[in-house]
């Protein structure tokens, strides 16, 4: 197929020239108008000029008929009428001089005589009954004379004479009392129509006259036409570009509905479009291969709830929810937060969907469908399967515990029995000696302190791995105690501010958090190379938070915790204690900058009861 803009540019080239053509044509016209009306207008004023010299000669005619006619020296110009017969028509003066009766027509006719020329105005009266044959009409006068015995009062008409334009004009002659005096005897009566006056007026000298008027009139034409010629050049040129613009904007629109098409086509998640009246108008091949559903078997949302949804709770819950979502109208799809529902496809198998719907400002909404089956099935079994290890690990740490009680145990029971009658025996050996054998006296004494050393380790040894203290006298004394040695083995100075927490918590509870205090001063021993230690253990809201911070070296947890083996062990496993309390281990450390733990605490409600701690939170002697 051919490009749609090319085909546009096709008809807008036609209109350009149609324009051009047009506007020509309008110019001319334009011009041939004005030089017709400049025409009519040169024809008005010879008119003019007609009607003026017809005034004029009426006017001397009238003053010559008042006067009874002028009498006039007889020369060559003026010779007497012989068609005037009236009494004294020509007399002898004494002097000699000899006058003749110059009556109107007579007089009329000498002074066209007198201004003959091609450029000038010509009149004469005729008849159609004249008294001198040489006043007889032509034939376009005689067919005026006859328009004036119709009512006609003016004749006019543009002819050419000799190969020259004349405008003629002829108007009756009207009988007047002053006429019958020469006229009477040929049976005119006052006010009838005698003949007419015919005045022939030049059009070449007024034609010239407005040849500088065509000539202007012809540049403004021009110079209009290349106006008009330019407007529509700039308005093609714009056009044009605006066509250029819009071949661009429509390559782009082509372009991004294509990219639309294919994301929509090939996405790799099912899309609908659901139009204002809830009915679907579009389902992508990825929902078919999802739902298996067409058009055809979902045309509305009412068929796909009932389908997708055949449980009736089910079905309802999903369908409040949807309302809930959708209440607010159009253009609120940044608050409608994703959804996940079990839904049913046409094969019957059920699908965990996550739905993302995006209503439209026109009322219409665009949804989505993740499936994420495989997604939510992978996440149950990996929390199955931490929730198993948490199991066995919490199994471990308290089967380590219980070893490490069954191993304090016999070391205080029976290894350090045992220890302590050596040293029994050993001092009765010493006794039994000679005084002379000072050197095994010596040697038995140096004995006696290694093994009182000895049960000195194997006591610190038991209480580590099982303190009887924190049996005996509550988890407080214990970290206490746990403090006052550490402080005294490394020289660390530590800051203690503790409130009492006492019969706050289970008998597993307390040894937890002893491990997990014993676990921190043993890194801070092992790692820090700190000099002060601050610890802060503070009751609020029914837990117990704990922050430990040294001002040692430091370090980057994330390369820390990465390397799973050697230092990390530690925070791995106050973590994994911290969880079995229920609670999250956070630590903040920079190299150069020391180190902080925190974690809380939960207060077991059995164990804070009005009515008296339950049997799990009694302790064995000071408790």
């Amino acid at each position: 197929m051919g490009d749609p803009t090319e085909e546009k540019s096709l008809p807008l080239n036609h209109y350009v020239w149609m324009m051009a053509i047009v506007w020509s044509l309008l110019v001319l016209l334009s011009l041939a108008w004005n030089r017709i009306q400049s025409e009519l207008t040169v024809q008005e004023h010879a008119r003019i000029q007609a009607r003026t010299a017809f005034w004029r000669d009426i006017h001397y005619r009238r003053w010559n008929s008042n006067q009874g006619g002028v009498y006039v020296p007889v020369s060559e110009v003026a010779r007497p009428n012989p068609y005037l017969e009236v009494p004294n028509r020509d007399l002898n003066l004494p002097s000699g001089l000899h006058l003749t009766l110059i009556n109107p027509a007579y007089m009329m006719r000498m002074v066209y005589t007198m201004g003959e020329g091609p450029d000038r105005i010509k009149g004469r009266i005729t008849s159609l009954r004249p008294t001198r044959p040489e006043n007889a009409p032509d034939a376009w006068e005689a067919s005026a004379l006859r328009k004036f015995e119709d009512g006609v009062r003016e004749y006019s008409e543009l002819t050419d004479i000799g190969g020259a334009s004349f405008m003629r004009l002829m108007r009756p002659l009207l009988t007047e009392p002053s006429c019958l005096k020469c006229h009477a005897a040929q049976g005119y009566r006052e006010g009838d129509i005698r003949g007419g006056v015919s005045v022939t007026v030049p059009m070449a000298p007024l034609r010239a006259s407005m040849a500088t008027y065509h000539s202007a009139i012809a540049a403004g034409h021009f110079l209009l036409w290349l106006i008009g010629c330019g407007g529509i050049g700039v308005v093609a040129l714009r056009l044009y570009r605006g066509l250029g613009r819009q071949r661009a904007a429509e390559a782009a629109l082509r372009d991004s509905e294509e990219r639309s098409r294919t994301l929509v086509e090939y996405a790799p998640f099912g899309l609908s479009i659901m139009d204002t009246d809830q009915r679907f108008v579009y389902l992508n091949p990825k929902f078919v291969k999802i739902f298996g559903y067409t058009l055809a078997d979902i045309p509305d949302k009412s068929t796909w709830f009932e389908k997708a949804y055949p449980e009736p709770a089910y079905r309802e819950a999903v369908r409040g929810v949807w309302a809930a979502d959708t209440k607010h109208g159009a253009g609120t799809f940044d608050s409608i937060e994703p959804r996940t529902f079990r839904v049913r496809g046409k094969d019957g198998r059920e699908r965990v969907i996550r739905f993302n719907n995006v209503p439209l400002a026109d009322g219409r909404q665009i949804l989505t469908y993740e499936d994420i089956s495989i997604q939510v099935a992978a996440e149950e079994a990996l929390r199955d399967s931490e929730q198993n290890l948490r199991l066995l690990s919490s199994g471990l740490l308290k089967a380590q515990e219980k070893e490490r009680r069954r191993i304090a145990y016999a070391l205080h029971d029976d290894l350090a029995q045992d220890l302590a009658v050596l040293t029994i025996e050993m001092k009765c050996i010493e006794e039994g000696l000679e005084g002379s054998q000072t050197d095994l006296r010596s040697a038995c004494r140096k004995t006696h302190r290694h093994i009182v050393d000895i049960i000195e380790n194997t006591r610190r040894l038991s209480h580590g791995l099982s303190p009887a203290l924190l049996e005996e006298l509550g988890l407080s004394a214990a970290v206490r105690r746990m403090i006052e040695d550490f402080s005294e083995q490394t020289g660390i100075a530590v800051s203690l501010d503790m409130a009492e927490i006492d019969h706050l918590f289970r008998n597993d509870t307390e040894i937890i958090a002893y491990r997990i205090f014993q676990e921190a001063f043993t890194n801070i021993r092992k790692h820090a190379n700190a000099t002060r230690v601050t610890v802060s253990i503070v009751r609020r809201e029914g837990e117990v938070v704990v922050s430990i911070a040294d001002n040692g070296s430091g370090f980057h947890p994330q390369e820390v915790l990465a390397r799973r083996m050697g230092k990390g062990l530690g925070l791995i496993a106050m973590d994994e204690r911290v969880r079995m309390l229920g609670r999250s281990l956070t630590w903040a450390s920079d190299p150069g900058r020391g180190t902080r733990i925190s974690f809380s605490i939960p207060e077991d409600r059995e164990c804070t009861a009005k009515d008296g701690p339950a049997p799990a939170c009694r302790r064995r002697g000071g408790g």
